[in-house]
């Protein structure tokens, strides 16, 4: 499912051609054709500034329905039963759930392309303190490490399966680095 920007869309920036920006302009098109087979529908930013925007996905569903969506395509950590994203961006995603509350949820979904699968569920229900026994240790999570806010698997649900050729496309524009995988 390559996704190759159009007319409208293209533009020639040192930004679009990141490679986390390529992975995350293609995880979020994915979560988008999945929220459609599922009844809902997506309203994502159509434009492209020199930075990130707010939220990836507004999905509305029955007109009575929102949801704010925001994706993370990312895989788990290699050596701990968790994922997570800057700080900067769980505070600025607090604020925005804050602030939508009684209108919608905010759901971080993360497109895993070690695994296979898309999986997150409500910030809420990230956040909720949760102990988890790993190899010997304890881990109470949330969890911060070197600016960057870590949260259980075992408080996400699986949402979908990503197909081989879109896992094929995540992992040739993956960056992982050592901090994030040990």
């Amino acid at each position: 499912m390559a996704m190759p920007y159009t007319e409208t869309t293209q533009t020639s920036s040192k930004w679009h051609d990141k490679p986390t920006v390529i992975k995350g302009d293609y995880g979020e098109e994915i979560v988008r054709k999945i929220l459609e087979k599922k009844g809902w529908i997506p309203y994502t930013p159509h434009y492209f500034v020199e930075k990130g925007h707010a939220i990836d996905i507004i999905a509305v569903k029955d007109k009575i329905k929102f949801r704010m969506v925001e994706c993370k395509s990312k895989a788990k950590r290699t050596f701990y039963p968790d994922t997570g994203f800057g700080l900067k961006n769980y505070y600025e995603y607090k604020e925005l759930k804050e602030k939508y509350k009684d209108l919608m949820e905010l759901w971080i979904l993360f497109i895993d392309e070690g695994s296979g699968d898309i999986y997150g569920n409500t910030l809420e229900k990230l956040e909720s303190e949760t102990t988890i026994a790993h190899k010997g240790n304890a881990y109470t999570y949330p969890r911060v490490e070197n600016n960057i806010i870590y949260f259980p698997l075992a408080n996400m649900e699986t949402i979908a399966l990503i197909d081989n050729s879109d896992k094929d496309y995540l992992i040739q524009h993956s960056n992982r680095n050592y901090e994030y995988t040990n």
